[in-house]
């Protein structure tokens, strides 16, 4: 199929119809010596020159929207509400030394994230900085210029007082202000280093949200979204996101998702579209069932091809932002189809990618359209997979015409990264740390250490990893360097 000429050839034109590589990089994982206890958006500078050194042109993020007091980037209080958490407070103007600033870049040093301690210690000092500042800044154009342009800033706000009532409105439309502008440069950054930025939009809102709380009418939450009982999860899993009311509701849901990918244009070339699925079906669970005694929306298997390809074409149709779908796990065949015919590609998980006689499939076999990684934030790394899954490993190592061997060595790691960088994919977009282990001292000494999420587990481990290295001594080291450029090149 040609490109050019399907439903996204728009999005494909503005990017380029050619390979694109590059890397994944939870925000929160990053460290720097400017950090105060977790990857913030200015982190995120140093690594466009370097990925761009390194001939790659493309960096992907997990989602950055605030998530109040939970850890999953996936459980978004507010479709457009930026994480203060990621705000780089030491690099604000006027900022200067402090003891609670040391304290907070202390808690940079540890192995795992402590969120609790780093959201109870920026919200101290954004609010000092706050009454310090805001008397000036709010008279600037641009702070004026801001609020005037972003009208749910005012549902936000609205929501967040409803859980502080003692606090001011203000500081909630300051904060995002300064971490709009900060992550603004970012993306001015990227634009003039010709790098590409790909967030990350969860398909599913919090329940307790300001969303929800504004739109009670758009959702349902009378319901939860989930999976049913599968190999990963016998019992299923119930999300606890309400589902949206597109029986009833859909012209305004749809204005509600164009104004949400609107805003993270400011920050985003492209964009991955989480769980692209329950754009065509998702499982409902009634509240006070069990995941097993849920049910697809909508029931009628014949709606699900018409709804979500009517939801993906308005979705082009209202965003310059290129869509990439995650369309993993158990999908209809007819799904996959839909999204190989508009053009919009779906992700290749080399390890998944089977025949049903149980070989792979090679990789000159994979679609254009599609985007070839070797794991994700909610598998096993490489590493991990190789170690629990000897048979697998072997047939997979027969497959691409490698030899087994039964701990992974730097040399096969190196050719089977390679590997994902040579596939028909257009997109190869690998988890940073994936290439770590290439250079001694990088990679935690545990592999299980860097694994950043276990879906189906209530793990205190989860959405708290952290890279060993700083972004200073990633970008700098050149054997790092040297290793990915022989990859990509």
């Amino acid at each position: 199929m040609e490109l050019q000429k399907t439903n996204a050839k728009r999005h494909w034109k503005k990017i380029g119809i050619k390979h694109h590589h590059g890397v994944c990089i939870p925000l929160f994982a990053l460290h720097s010596r400017m950090s105060c206890g977790i990857g913030e958006y200015p982190d995120l500078l140093p690594l466009i020159d370097w990925v761009k050194t390194l001939q790659m042109d493309t960096i992907q993020l997990l989602p950055i929207n605030d998530t109040g007091e939970q850890v999953s980037p996936y459980s978004p209080i507010s479709s457009m509400a930026l994480n203060p958490l990621y705000l780089g407070i030491s690099r604000l103007p006027s900022v200067k030394d402090s003891p609670l600033l040391r304290s907070l870049k202390a808690l940079t040093k540890t192995q795992w994230i402590d969120y609790e301690k780093v959201r109870t210690g920026k919200e101290k000092f954004l609010w000092q900085y706050f009454r310090q500042m805001f008397p000036h800044q709010s008279k600037s154009n641009a702070y004026r210029a801001f609020i005037k342009s972003h009208p749910w800033l005012k549902d936000y706000a609205d929501f967040m007082l409803s859980k502080n009532p003692q606090n001011e409105r203000d500081f909630y439309y300051f904060v995002q202000f300064l971490c709009y502008k900060q992550l603004s440069q970012v993306k001015q950054k990227a634009d003039k280093k010709g790098v590409l930025l790909k967030g990350d939009i969860p398909i599913l809102i919090s329940p307790d949200s300001s969303d929800v709380a504004t739109n009670p009418d758009l959702f349902d939450t009378n319901v939860s979204a989930g999976a049913p009982p599968d190999q990963y999860a016998t019992d299923g899993q119930n999300w606890g996101f309400p589902l949206y009311r597109f029986e009833g509701e859909k012209s305004k849901i749809l204005q509600w998702w164009k104004s949400r990918l609107q805003f993270h244009e400011n920050f985003f070339h492209l964009y991955r579209i989480d769980h692209v699925v329950g754009l065509f079906r998702i499982w409902a669970i009634p509240k006070g069932n069990s995941a097993a005694n849920g049910h697809y929306v909508p029931k009628n298997r014949r709606k699900w091809l018409p709804e979500g390809r009517s939801i993906l074409q308005y979705f082009l149709d209202h965003s310059s932002m290129f869509p990439i779908a995650e369309d993993l796990g158990t999908v209809p065949a007819s799904a996959r189809k839909c999204l190989h015919e508009m053009g919009i590609p779906g992700t290749k998980v080399m390890r998944w990618e089977k025949r049903e006689s149980g070989s792979f499939i090679p990789i000159q076999k994979y679609p254009p359209d599609s985007m070839t990684c070797l794991s994700t934030h909610d598998t096993e790394t490489l590493q991990q997979w190789w170690n629990k899954n000897p048979a697998i490993a072997k047939q997979f190592a027969k497959s691409f015409g490698l030899t087994y061997e039964k701990t992974l060595s730097y040399q096969l790691r190196k050719d089977i990264l390679t590997l994902s960088h040579r596939s028909s994919s257009y997109f190869h977009i690998n988890l940073l740390q994936e290439y770590f282990p290439l250079v001694s001292g990088m990679a935690w000494d545990r592999p299980d250490d860097e694994r950043i999420n276990r879906p189906h587990l209530n793990v205190k481990k989860n959405w708290r990893y952290r890279y060993r290295k700083s972004v200073e001594e990633i970008t700098s080291n050149q054997q790092l360097k040297k290793e990915i450029l022989e990859i990509i090149v």
